[in-house]
């Protein structure tokens, strides 16, 4: 499961980049480069949080057998 969310956020961080690349190559406005950026910030963040409450789930669950 770690392994496969990790994959998944390195390729949503390696997408983001492309994305940010083409935008700015391309002069998209601010806004767009701006909600990029956010996502290539907010993505990885969520994927970290996941990972930390599934590792207090399992936790919980090995100290309660």
């Amino acid at each position: 499961m770690k392994r496969t969310l990790a994959w998944i956020g390195i390729l949503a961080i390696v997408i983001g980049f492309i994305a940010l690349v083409y935008f700015t190559a391309t002069g998209a406005s601010a806004n767009v480069i701006m909600a990029a950026l956010f996502c290539m910030i907010v993505i990885p963040i969520f994927i970290y949080a996941f990972l930390m409450v599934l590792k207090m789930k399992n936790k919980d669950q090995d100290e309660s057998k």
